[in-house]
C-alpha cells in the first residue's frame, strides 16, 4: 500500500482548485500519484466525519490543508498526528465565516451550495474541541500570508511556539506563491518514506 498525501481545500472550494491541481502535478512529475483531493462536504460535522474515513481507510503520511481547510486539518491532527502543512488556515472559521451566510457560488464552478447558521455554530463546536495542547506542533507547518486580507495571523508565534512557521510577502489569502512551498511539502512526504 503506499504512502498517502491529503489536499483539503477550503471554503467554496474544490478538488478543482488551482492549488489541489498544481499539488497534484507537482507530485505526478516526480512519479507519486498518490495524492487525494477530495470534495469535502459542506457540513462541518459530516467534513470531519468524512475525513475521518479517509484517514482510517488510507496510510496518510502528509496533510495539506488551506483555509477552512486548514482548520480542518489541525482538528484532524489530534487524532491524526502526521506531517501537517497549513496554507493561510482559519483558526476561527465560525468567526470568519459567520457573515456568510446565504447561497455560496464555488470557486471555479457553476454550482452553489448554502452556507447556513447551523453550519456556523458546528463549526464554533468544532473550535471548542480543537485542544491546541494535544497537537504534535513539531509536525505543523505554516505557511502564511503577512498580506491575507481575510484572516490575522498576530497570535500565531504566541499560540504554536514549536511549529515552524514561514511568512510571504505579496500572497494573499489565496497564496499566490504555493508553487514555491511544493519542495518543502515533497520533502516533508520524502522524510515519511
Amino acid at each position: 500500500m503506499s504512502n498517502e498525501i491529503l489536499y483539503i481545500h477550503g471554503f467554496a472550494s474544490s478538488i478543482n482548485s488551482l492549488k489541489a491541481n498544481t499539488l497534484k502535478d507537482y507530485f505526478a512529475r516526480f512519479g507519486y500519484y498518490n495524492v487525494i483531493i477530495p470534495n469535502i462536504p459542506v457540513e462541518p460535522f459530516r467534513a470531519i466525519h468524512f475525513l475521518e474515513e479517509i484517514y482510517e481507510n488510507n496510510p496518510i503520511k502528509v496533510t495539506v490543508g488551506s483555509s477552512l481547510g486548514g482548520f480542518y486539518a489541525l482538528y484532524m491532527h489530534m487524532k491524526h498526528p502526521v506531517q501537517t502543512v497549513l496554507i493561510n488556515p482559519s483558526l476561527n472559521p465560525h468567526l470568519d465565516l459567520k457573515d456568510a451566510v446565504g447561497p455560496i457560488k464555488r470557486h471555479n464552478s457553476e454550482d452553489f451550495f448554502q452556507w447556513t447558521e447551523d453550519h456556523v455554530r458546528q463549526l464554533e463546536e468544532l473550535v471548542n474541541k480543537l485542544d491546541i495542547s494535544k497537537l504534535d506542533q513539531t509536525k505543523l507547518h505554516f505557511f502564511l500570508a503577512k498580506d491575507d486580507e481575510l484572516l490575522d495571523f498576530s497570535d500565531i508565534k504566541k499560540l504554536f511556539p514549536y511549529a515552524r512557521i514561514k511568512f510571504f510577502d505579496n500572497a494573499g489569502h489565496a497564496f499566490k506563491p504555493f508553487a514555491r512551498v511544493l519542495p518543502d511539502i515533497m520533502n516533508l512526504y520524502a522524510s515519511q518514506l
